[in-house]
């Protein structure tokens, strides 16, 4: 995205100021953004209607997972005030398919080859 942000004239700001900002200072819309997010990805032939608002929240919360980041950091992160955010978290595929195959060779004591009782 950071290649994209002169393409749509953003700024990036730091400190209490919005993070992304028009050329004056202002706070960028929601709907402006994403409706030139999913220009550019058309421009470069990407399916562009799968995108949507919610996937920088989902991309954020499941970069910052992945990173280590505290439960509580990501939840201040994305401005939620519940548990919500933990839906927004993503678990690759790869990921739940070794550990159901791991459980599935998994023994425990008194069974056989792992059968539930």
């Amino acid at each position: 995205m950071t290649c994209a942000l002169p393409f749509c004239g953003l700024g990036v700001s730091r400190g209490p100021s919005p993070f992304f900002q028009n050329q004056d200072g202002r706070a960028v819309m929601k709907a402006w953004f994403v409706e030139q997010f999913r220009l550019i990805l058309a421009d470069i032939g990407a399916p562009h209607h799968q995108y949507a608002g919610h996937s920088f929240r989902i991309g954020a919360a499941t970069t910052a997972a992945w990173a280590g980041v505290e439960d509580s950091t990501i939840q201040a992160l994305g401005r939620w005030h519940s548990a919500a955010f933990l839906q927004y978290i993503r678990t690759p595929k790869e990921d739940l398919a070794r550990v159901s195959a791991t459980l599935a060779k998994h023994k425990r004591p008194g069974t056989n080859a792992g059968k539930l009782r």
